[in-house]
């Protein structure tokens, strides 16, 4: 990959966050992001947890995650499972879209994201 262009981990930091799909108690999208340094090295690391039913999860890598614009497409072993757009909004960030095994559209909405690194600037 060119040295411009962000990681998979890196591209999904904007949309990090945790939303609740309300059509299903306790169904929820999260979108988990890290970034480490070392010296004059940084690397980021993502995953997506899906719960369709708010009792089981599967989490996705950043790997298995294509990011076009804010829709993000989420690919498993039997092909797509979810494809999702994100929007910003004056509260946080909703999410909106199709998951495999999810009942109907899936919508959500998060306060906490995006959350700007410039927030956690500073030497640790």
């Amino acid at each position: 990959m060119p040295a411009n262009l962000p990681s998979s981990a890196q591209a999904l930091v904007p949309y990090t966050g945790y939303y609740p799909l309300p059509s299903v108690p306790g169904a929820f999208v999260t979108v988990d992001t890290s970034m480490t340094s070392s010296g004059d090295t940084v690397s980021y690391d993502a995953s997506v947890t899906i719960s369709t039913d708010g009792l089981n999860s599967t989490q996705y890598a950043a790997s298995a995650c294509a990011l076009d614009g804010n829709t993000l497409v989420i690919t498993g072993q039997a092909g797509t499972v979810a494809t999702l757009a994100f929007t910003p909004t004056t509260g946080g960030m909703q999410v909106s879209g199709t998951i495999t095994d999810y009942a109907g559209e899936a919508q959500g909405m998060s306060p906490f994201a995006p959350v700007d690194f410039s927030v956690w600037d500073g030497i640790y």
